[in-house]
């Protein structure tokens, strides 16, 4: 527990800090573009992220799982990695291409075709980054990977600040301003991983055998069509917005997901811990003694954070993002009861995969999914885009619940003992307050 305490706390830090760039980069958009430009840069972005997710083929969890179960050389991963990553990126820039060039006006309504073709060269930099990203994770070198991934936040904000407040260029500059991020944080991640290799081990030529490959394709189909069917339920309600309303709508509604999303700081932080940590344990004992108490108190700490968040959200939403945003606040607590029971989702999706059952996720994002478009569609025509975060809630806790229903199921573990304080909680959280306690009487 110790370990995966410290190992959490570096992705904590990382993410503390991504957060914070993010929002800081959020403000100078909203700012600096308006709500309808914030509108149009957020369909391009998610046009991007989810190309990204649809073909990274859950080539990243693959090989995660096989190195943190040591079935898998380094050299092996690196070559696979940017093997597949290849192969993916040619099919994204003819599948984007093809989808801009045929159904522009039908699938993106009032976003002009040279931004959509920006937001297509982020996929390929993101998918090699994200794939060889992913070996420090498979390694458990969370120090390397969470360096990595303060990379393109800090460029980000750096090119936006340039390009978007300096130079004036609105949503173009925006969107640069990911393409260059990305693509320094990729050059980055290549020249740590080339130096982690043992001497005399070269990335070039790429070597590996079928069976490899097959065994890496097989496994990570089976996440990635979970993965992809929960970004889809993440993301499906922005374009249905985009569609059914406008652009304003969409520049308000995304906001208050930018804002909502952070709550999952630190859900998203131990669920990535915990997956090679599962993966890389030899006996259910072991792996059940972990993921409960990890559970419930990452849930406590959510339900308090979104309660703050709550009471401060309309006061909060103006300022950062000004009176313009105001209609956001309301969507935001609209939000947080789905917020709250995906924080605890995320850890248990990842327990499930990481025992090698990742089929069962995928099974169960998509009821969940089903229910976001069908409910998006009902609501969103009643209500605007209230509908939309309604929607969204109702679809975050049926996939919350279900997730736990069948952890339960599969462990035997009660299902209070992943909410509930237990008696040992309770005790460490006085010993934690009287040392904290002490701590401040000692300092005055």
């Amino acid at each position: 527990m110790r370990q995966l305490a410290r190992d959490t706390a570096f992705n904590v830090t990382r993410q503390t800090w991504s957060i914070l760039i993010g929002l800081v980069i959020s403000i100078l958009l909203a700012r600096g573009l308006g709500t309808e430009n914030r509108g149009a840069y957020a369909v391009v972005i998610v046009f991007a992220a989810i190309g990204v997710t649809f073909l990274n083929g859950g080539i990243g969890v693959a090989l995660t799982y096989y190195l943190a179960k040591q079935e898998l050389s380094l050299l092996t991963a690196v070559h696979l990695s940017l093997f597949l990553s290849t192969v993916t990126s040619l099919i994204g820039l003819a599948v984007g291409g093809a989808l801009i060039a045929l159904f522009h006006e039908a699938v993106f309504p009032g976003i002009a075709v040279h931004l959509l073709l920006i937001g297509l060269v982020i996929i390929p930099t993101t998918l090699f980054r994200d794939n060889l990203q992913v070996i420090f994770l498979g390694l458990q070198d969370f120090r390397a990977y969470n360096l990595i991934g303060l990379i393109p936040y800090t460029l980000i904000l750096i090119f936006t600040l340039a390009l978007v407040w300096g130079l004036r260029l609105g949503v173009e500059g925006a969107l640069l301003a990911n393409v260059i991020g990305h693509g320094a944080s990729l050059l980055a991640t290549f020249l740590l991983v080339r130096r982690r290799l043992p001497s005399g081990e070269r990335i070039f030529p790429v070597k590996f055998t079928l069976a490899q490959a097959r065994q890496m394709i097989t496994f990570g189909l089976l996440v990635h069509l979970s993965n992809v069917i929960v970004y889809f339920n993440y993301r499906a309600d922005i374009f249905l917005l985009n569609l059914l309303t406008s652009r304003v709508s969409v520049g308000l509604y995304d906001v208050a997901v930018t804002l909502g999303e952070r709550i999952w700081l630190l859900s998203s932080a131990v669920s990535t811990v915990i997956f090679p940590r599962i993966a890389s344990l030899q006996t259910d004992q072991e792996r059940q003694q972990v993921t409960p108490i990890v559970t419930r108190y990452v849930f406590w700490f959510v339900l308090i954070v979104a309660a703050i968040v709550y009471g401060i959200a309309e006061w909060g939403v103006i300022f950062i993002y000004g009176a313009e945003f105001q209609g956001a606040a309301v969507v935001l607590r609209l939000l947080l009861p789905g917020i709250i029971l995906e924080s605890i989702s995320k850890i248990l999706a990842n327990d499930i995969a990481g025992r090698g059952r990742p089929q069962l996720n995928a099974l169960l994002a998509t009821t969940a999914s089903a229910i976001n478009i069908a409910a998006n569609l009902i609501l969103i025509p009643r209500i605007d885009l209230l509908g939309s975060a309604l929607a969204t809630s109702i679809s975050y806790s049926v996939l919350a619940l279900s997730i736990m229903f069948i952890f339960c199921r599969m462990t035997g573990i009660p299902a209070r003992d992943l909410i509930l304080p237990s008696r040992a909680d309770l005790i460490l959280w006085r010993r934690g307050w009287k040392w904290l306690r002490s701590r401040l009487h000692s300092a005055e």
